[in-house]
């Protein structure tokens, strides 16, 4: 696990919509969740590392498990590009 994840943990709320919680679907968005990406990347965490911050951001937001899923898995696409 890398030392320091606060730098791009801080990053995440601004990767969703705000009503909807959809990860990355608007171009500010997606821009701000390639930045974090990045920045998670360059802080040595791994991917499931930022996955599994992604979802306890959704928990925390009260996010149903199945829209927790979907965003997860758009998230990992996202990861792949």
């Amino acid at each position: 696990m890398a030392e320091s994840n606060q730098e791009w943990e801080a990053l995440i709320p601004s990767c969703f919509g705000i009503a909807d919680l959809k990860f990355a679907r608007y171009p500010l968005d997606e821009a701000r969740a390639k930045s974090m990406i990045k920045e998670a990347r360059k802080s040595g965490s791994s991917s499931e590392e930022i996955i599994e911050t992604i979802r306890a951001f959704l928990v925390t937001q009260g996010a149903p498990s199945a829209h927790i899923e979907d965003e997860l898995q758009y998230a990992r696409r996202l990861m792949t590009q």
